[in-house]
């Protein structure tokens, strides 16, 4: 999208940035001749080129959603999409954020098909397993959460730490003569 500027000097809005969700729907709001603000990102003095931002004249909403609510965070949400192997889960509605659960974080118990577990609209509490800003996606547990209600572990992560055991050849047979 091209915006002028004054004394008829022309700045391109790449459609990356226009809005921080979704730049697609955003652009079909516009109008040719419509008035927009933006920021100046860069010059090109060479090419003649002049860069502005639409969405950085406000803060990146899913950084602000990672910066409140870390990995490990609690968080609750209203599933939207059910499919075989996930679901999605609707955390901010206002910015659309949304996460996924993996079939292996849905329970506890082996799931053949997420469809048996989990419906549309439900609402469901997950643990917040691991955040991609660059991707932006969250990937979420409910797994997490009822190991923990069951142990009651509350609070505490569900990815334990393991004592380290040997790795080599020589460190098995050494384990074993020991225990002899």
């Amino acid at each position: 999208m091209y915006s002028s500027l004054e004394g008829g000097i022309d700045g391109l809005v790449h459609i990356s940035d226009v809005s921080w969700d979704n730049p697609t729907k955003a652009i079909k709001e516009l109008r040719k001749g419509d008035d927009v603000n933006a920021v100046l990102v860069s010059v090109n003095t060479d090419l003649e080129r002049i860069a502005l931002s639409m969405k950085q004249l406000s803060d990146d909403p899913f950084k602000n959603f990672a910066n409140v609510h870390p990995k490990g965070s609690l968080v609750k949400g209203n599933i939207t999409k059910v499919q075989e192997n996930g679901a999605v889960v609707m955390l901010d509605v206002d910015n659309n954020i949304d996460g996924f659960i993996r079939i292996a974080e849905v329970s506890v118990e082996h799931t053949k098909d997420v469809r048996d577990e989990l419906t549309e609209g439900q609402e469901v509490e997950t643990r917040i397993i691991n955040i991609d800003i660059k991707k932006r996606s969250i990937a979420l547990s409910i797994k997490a959460v009822s190991e923990e209600a069951h142990t009651g572990a509350a609070g505490k992560s569900n990815y334990k730490v393991e004592q380290m055991t040997p790795t080599t050849l020589g460190d098995l047979i050494k384990e074993q003569l020991s225990k002899k």
